[in-house]
This record gives structure tokens, sequence and C-alpha cells, in this order.
């Protein structure tokens, strides 16, 4: 995607709302609009493309199936996402096959609410890990033992979780060596590590990988170098 991402917030009441506003806006997304509750479900003057989104913001999914289904018909490419208290595996696949996402959990922490955002604006779908479990379960035996091997947690080092958190962040190598006052080669030899450690074959599946466990690591604010 190229250029700034719109949001729409729609919120299961103004004081939600308004805190997803605040974190969306410090994160620098350009915030559409942002309802709450119940309003009328025609979208006559609502933008549609791939740096549209629409977030909606409910207890349970069910109730706002048909809501999702109507933005999907009003918005063919715009990026739909609910955030939700909880979902069954069942509910889940309906939320999909009408056409959301993104599936997320209201108990995630700002910043990999973030990080998940970022990566479905790309065009990935993510959704908690428990579904993809839940999933798995019907997977063939190879695809489920690979599954397995990339939930467990792997013995990243406090350096590594610096730069996973990077990496979530879109950053690019040149920005973490400045950021965290290393060489470029070093990162990328990092980089090289997590990728290892973490059994996936990118940095976008790093990232994923780091949503999916429900919250990256949590890191150091301060910049000032550590041991590599």
């Amino acid at each position: 995607m190229n250029g700034a991402l719109h949001i729409s917030i729609w919120g299961r009441n103004e004081i939600d709302s308004f805190g997803l506003r605040h974190i969306l806006m410090e994160a620098d997304f350009v915030i559409e609009r942002v309802l709450s509750g119940h309003v009328e479900t025609h979208f006559p003057d609502w933008r549609d493309g791939p740096d549209q989104m629409v977030l909606i913001d409910s207890p349970s999914v069910p109730p706002i199936l048909p809501r999702c289904g109507a933005l999907r018909a009003a918005l063919p490419t715009a990026r739909i996402v609910l955030l939700c208290d909880a979902c069954d595996i069942d509910t889940a696949k309906q939320a999909f096959a009408i056409g959301i996402d993104g599936l997320l959990s209201t108990h995630m922490a700002a910043e990999p609410l973030l990080c998940a955002v970022r990566l479905i604006a790309t065009g990935m779908k993510v959704m908690p890990s428990e579904i993809i479990q839940h999933l798995a379960a019907d997977a063939p035996p190879s695809t489920l033992q690979d599954m397995h091997a990339r939930d467990a947690r792997p013995d990243l080092s406090e350096r590594e979780i610096q730069i996973l958190h990077c990496l979530a962040a879109g950053e690019a190598n040149k920005d973490i060596a400045s950021r965290l006052a290393v060489a470029e080669a070093t990162v990328k030899a990092h980089v090289k590590a997590i990728l290892r450690k973490l059994q996936v074959d990118n940095r976008t599946q790093a990232a994923i990988w780091a949503i999916n466990q429900g919250k990256l690591p949590e890191r150091e604010e301060s910049s000032a170098p550590t041991p590599d």
C-alpha cells in the first residue's frame, strides 16, 4: 500500500471509540470518522480502496455480521477489521467468509494492535492465535506439525526482541541500525537469526508470528547499545 492509511472507527461506545482514535492518531494513521453505537448502514460518502480501513469494535461478532456484509458490499476493496472480546471458530469462519480482513482481540496491547493494523493494510489476513490453532486441527498432519513448531516460543535474545519490534513496525535495516546504534550488517545477521528461530521465511511472517502470540515481547525503551 502506498500513502497513508485512512481509518473509520465504528465503536461500541463513545469512550472506547475515542480511545482507539487516540491510539491510531499517535501512530500517524488518518482518522476519517468516528462512530459509536448503531447507525444507519448506508455508506454513500465513504471512500473505497485498499488505503481505506473500517475498524469495528464490538463485544461479540454475531450481532455485527450483517453490518460487515453491508460494508463489504458497499466497499469492495477497503480493509474491514473486527475488534472483539471473544469469538468462536464457527463465527470467525463466517466473518472471514463475508469478507473481513482481520479479527483482533480487545485484550491486545496498543503496540501489537498497531502492528496488526499495519499488516492488514498490506493485504495480510490476521486473526488470534487460538483461532489459528482451531484451524490447524483440520489441517493435514505435516501442516499441523509445522504450525505447532512455529507456535513454540523461541529463545530470542534481548537484541533480537528489539529488532523484532522494529520489523513489526515496518522499519528498514538501515533505520534499525541507526535506532540501535549498530552496524547495518549486524542488523542483517540478527534478522537472519530471528527468521531461523521463528522458522519463517521473511520479515512479514516474523511480524505475523509476534502478533499471533497475542502480544510482542516487552522491549527496553532506551536506544542505548546492548551487547550483541
